[in-house]
């Protein structure tokens, strides 16, 4: 069964037809539903960046194990430079920004 993001599970552990948050669920081996995010310098969509490769990094500031792997991707990011590096966190942008800006 290909790995879905956002779909219910009922109590035998069998998943929903339809996503609980009413997203398009992401499936392995199928393209990424598309969204728009904010870059600081104005708003992309995941599918301008169709046909390079791209990690999606979902994380807040209070998260110890998202941040943890913050110089994972940085070190990714290096070892690969072709790959971009978008990281969606819901808090204030300025709060993840500044948080950002104090780790380097």
């Amino acid at each position: 069964m290909p790995a879905t993001l956002g779909a219910a599970v009922d109590a035998r552990g069998s998943r929903a037809a339809t996503p609980s948050t009413g997203l398009p669920s992401v499936e392995y081996g199928k393209p990424s539903p598309d969204f728009a995010y904010d870059t600081g310098n104005g708003e992309r969509k995941l599918s301008d960046l169709q046909g390079a490769p791209v990690l999606v990094h979902f994380w807040d500031s209070w998260c110890g194990p998202c941040t943890d792997e913050l110089p994972l991707l940085v070190r990714a990011h290096k070892e690969n430079p072709a790959m971009t590096i978008v990281t969606i966190s819901d808090e204030d942008p300025g709060v993840a920004r500044s948080y950002l800006k104090e780790q380097g």
